[in-house]
């Protein structure tokens, strides 16, 4: 992890494969392979790569993840529910990432649902653009 967070830091290409071939080796536990995650992700985004395939990566490891499907959804709300569906039968899911799941689904109680399970996250801003889409669709058109 620490090879990794360097060769991110430094810029150090070398340092990076090294690190990524390391960590893809080593998700292995629950609370191991969100932080795990996120390297990868960073380790992806700064050498240019798709980050992508770092989510599909690990759906091919573990299908019944349901970070990683929430880490693909990214827009696709057919994906948001595959996480949701995953995420609410997942008994050790913790409660920062069952509300990201809820936070991407797309609808406006699946994102009340993730506020009352984490209010410290962002999931406010997600239903403040919800419910203004919401509002504003029912306004009558007067032009």
């Amino acid at each position: 992890m620490t090879l990794a967070t360097i060769g991110i830091i430094q810029g150090d290409k070398v340092a990076m494969q090294k690190a990524e071939a390391t960590l893809r080796s080593t998700m292995n536990t629950k609370k191991n392979d969100r932080l795990v995650r996120r390297v990868l992700i960073e380790i992806a985004q700064s050498q240019n790569h798709n980050v992508d395939d770092v989510a599909r990566a690990g759906i091919m490891l573990n299908p019944s993840a349901a970070g990683e499907w929430a880490n693909l959804s990214r827009g696709d709300n057919t994906l948001a529910q595959v996480a949701l569906s995953l995420a609410q039968n997942d008994h050790t899911i913790d409660a920062d990432e069952l509300a990201d799941c809820y936070g991407k689904s797309g609808l406006l109680g699946d994102a009340q649902s993730g506020i009352l399970l984490a209010p410290w996250r962002q999931g406010w801003e997600k239903l403040e653009g919800l419910a203004t889409s919401i509002h504003m669709s029912k306004l009558p058109d007067l032009g």
